[in-house]
């Protein structure tokens, strides 16, 4: 039982990275949603196409919740209160959202330059497009970095060593 104990701290950052990364990810599969226009088959698509998803991230979030009661005897969701947990989460965060950025601005670069001559008729759904698959995912992901910085940089209002 020594040994769960040594994983609560461990876990909790884990499930608060689950749940946040999971957020993010589903701002990110939505602005794709939007970006098809929302009609009954873009619906039927986006569900299709995150089902999965859906299900193995609540089976992940509540394996882990379920493992954190076992181990505590109760669940208590505050414990991002923790400093420790608050840092460590912060710095995954950001540098997953710095990661992400990485990818994909390099990439949005070179689709704009290679796709710069575009047909009037088409220019409308081709920005609508551009805006949905590289614009929205990199401010979310810029979101992401600065709710990480905010996390590890934000100080106890109660303690009087930080």
């Amino acid at each position: 039982m020594k040994y769960d104990k040594e994983l609560r701290i461990p876990l909790q950052i884990a499930l608060l990275f689950v749940v946040f990364s999971s957020i993010f990810t589903l701002l990110e599969n939505l602005s794709f949603f939007v970006s098809m226009g929302v009609n009954k088959e873009s619906i039927v698509y986006f569900f299709k196409r995150n089902t999965f998803w859906f299900i193995v991230m609540l089976l992940i979030i509540l394996g882990l919740s379920m493992y954190l009661k076992k181990v505590d005897g109760k669940y208590n969701p505050c414990f991002i209160s923790n400093r420790t947990i608050r840092s460590t989460l912060g710095l995954l965060l950001a540098f997953e959202g710095l990661v992400i950025i990485s990818s994909r601005a390099s990439l949005f670069l070179l689709t704009i330059q290679a796709n710069q001559p575009v047909v009037p008729a088409f220019k409308e759904s081709y920005i609508r497009s551009i805006l949905a698959s590289y614009v929205i995912p990199i401010i979310l992901n810029l979101v992401k970095i600065f709710l990480g910085l905010y996390m590890v940089l934000q100080k106890n209002k109660n303690s009087e060593l930080e």
